[in-house]
Order: C-alpha cells, then structure tokens, then sequence
C-alpha cells in the first residue's frame, strides 16, 4: 500500500466547523513517530453536504484549499444520493489503501500527538485496536467549555491490553471501553472483516454500535492508553435537538432498530448454524441492554420532544421499526417512570 494511515471522514452539513477539523490535522506533531503527511490518506465522503463555512466556502472548495497548503494524499468521494452513515463508513473503508485506518468525525478535533501517539501504539504492539482518551466539548460565549455530564458521552477506554475475547466482554458486559470508532487506530483488516459480517443497514445515529460488535468480536488485541487524542464535539444533532419538526430527522432516530435488527439476524443465524451461540450469555444482556436503552430515550423523545402536528405519525413510524407491541412495552415502563418520580418526589421536599 502507498500509504500507512488513513483517516476516513465522513462530511454532511458540518462545513462550519470542517475546516477546523482539517486544521487540526495540519498541527499534528508528527516528528515523534515514523510518519510523514504524505505517508497519510484522507478518505473524505461529501454524503450530498450542502453546508457552507464562515467564508461561504462549500466542502470541495474548503478541500481545495487545505490540500495546497498540505502533503497530505486527499482521496474525495461526493454522494449526489444521500446514504445511510454506516454506509457511508463502509464506503469510507473500502476508499482506503492503508493497513492502518482511523476514523474522524469532520466536526471534531484532534489533539496535537493524537496521530503520533495512536501510531507509535499500534505498530509496536501488534494490536488490531489501539483507544486514547478523549475529552468532550462544547462551544459557551466562544470558549471551549468542559464538563461531567459531557464527559460521560464520550465513553471509557481501558489503560492496558485486553485479548480475545476480553475484548468484546469489556465493552458490553464491563463498559470498560466504548464503541466510538474515532479516538482509535485499527487495522484495515480488522474493519474489512467486520463489515463483511454487516448486512446493509439503514441507521443513520448509534452506528458505531452495530460495526463495533462485530469489531470486538474479531479482534485479537486491543491496548489503551490514558492520553488524551481526541476532541468530541457535542454538536446540536438529532440526539440533542430540543424539537423533533420533521419526519425525516425522525426517521434517522428510529432507523436506528435497523442496526440492532441485523444483530439479532447474525446471532440467531449463527446459533442456528453451529448449533451454539457465538457470543456468552452476558455479552448478548449486554448488547440488548444497550439498544433497550436507546429505545427507552427514543419514547422519551417522542413524548417531549416531538413536535405535537407530527406526533401520531412519529409514532407510527417507531411502531413501524421496532415493532408496535414492543414500543407499547417501552412506552409503558416510561409512564411507570415517571409516576414512580411523581410519587416519590413529596418525600424530597
């Protein structure tokens, strides 16, 4: 491969803060690893972005720009069709030809040792999978500001080496580690097999989730470390939007039972199979704890956050992915919830 390490970006309507992105990866210090920006790939998707920056500039033009100041080997891809993202993310890896692949969120910024650290990491420890740490963000009176609530969304790494399959039972069943795939270096091999596992999918939010199991599942070798790489942006997306006005934002947080469906299909399947489960007991718990999670914050959202002319059809359509009967479940223990809440809160006072 002419190339060691590629960073695969995915880019829709974040324009605003793309170029800060790539900015970021101008800074990295890259003297204390074996790396040259031309030994660096950038696999940018325009997934039909039709965003613009401060300077009015569009996605091509800000690529444009950064590449002329830069070594850095740019391999651009424009979608004129939108794609659900954990499509976009395989096209990402199929796009790249390094052995080593790194995946960026174009909102987000990387620590000035970030690559260095992570590289230096993975090709001396023949690990498949190498985490740092990173450090969430948002923007307060043009200030980055940091805190514990924000902190929690980032998720966990574990400061060491877990092999076999540690991996996959640290994540699910310790939260340990987290499914995020940006704040790591892994192998291309390793992505390339784990999305031939991945029927196509749909899920356009959490989907990380349904790759990462298959990841997890895979790797051999997976070491961590405490520095901080990574800087996660908790942007205004469909997860934290207040109001819900439209069908089509909609749609992205109920496509999510498209990534949780294509789980369930493989481990049935290959239960059937072999004739046993492929993964323990605890590690399935804890894989259906974590969508039973998500769905339970989706019915939150739907009973908040939805606009109320759309609500009946927002309903309908999480009827429609998930199942009626199992949202109806989910609905009710909610309304338990926050009985329960109503219930217990004279005791507070």
């Amino acid at each position: 491969m002419s190339t060691k390490l590629s960073l695969c970006i995915p880019v829709h309507n974040t324009e605003g803060f793309f170029s800060e992105c790539l900015l970021s990866l101008q800074n990295q210090n890259l003297s204390e690893c074996s790396l040259k920006q031309s030994d660096i790939e950038l696999v940018i998707i325009n997934d039909l972005s039709t965003g613009t920056d401060s300077l009015d500039r569009d996605c091509k033009k800000i690529i444009k720009d950064f590449k002329h100041q830069n070594n850095f080997k740019i391999n651009y891809v424009v979608h004129y069709k939108k794609t659900p993202l954990l499509e976009t993310r395989r096209e990402l890896i199929l796009e790249s030809h390094s052995p080593y692949i790194m995946c960026v969120d174009s909102d987000d910024i990387l620590e000035p040792d970030c690559i260095s650290i992570l590289y230096n990491l993975i090709t001396s420890t023949g690990a498949d999978i190498v985490q740092g740490n990173a450090k969430a963000f948002t923007i307060v009176d043009g200030k980055m500001d940091f805190n514990e609530a924000l902190q929690s969304r980032v998720g966990n790494v574990f400061n060491g080496i877990l092999e076999n399959e540690q991996i996959i039972h640290s994540w699910a069943v310790e939260n340990k580690t987290s499914a995020f795939l940006w704040a790591k270096i892994m192998t291309r091999d390793l992505y390339v097999k784990a999305f031939d596992q991945l029927l196509f999918s749909d899920c356009n939010i959490i989907t990380d989730l349904p790759l990462y199991f298959f990841i997890a599942l895979l790797a051999k070798k997976y070491v961590g470390t405490n520095e901080n790489v990574y800087l996660y942006r908790n942007n205004s997306g469909i997860t934290s939007t207040p109001v819900v006005k439209d069908m089509e934002n909609w749609e992205r947080v109920c496509s999510m039972a498209s990534g949780f469906s294509n789980l369930v299909l493989w481990i049935n399947n290959k239960t059937q199979q072999d004739g046993k489960s492929p993964i323990a007991d605890d590690v399935r718990a804890g894989i259906q704890m974590m969508f039973l999670k998500h769905l339970h914050n989706s019915v939150i959202q739907l009973k908040k956050f939805v606009a109320p002319e759309i609500r009946d059809e927002a309903r309908q359509m999480l009827y429609d992915y998930w199942g009626q009967s199992f949202v109806e479940k989910m609905e009710h223990m909610v309304e338990n919830e926050e009985q329960n809440k109503k219930n217990a809160a004279p005791e507070n006072n």
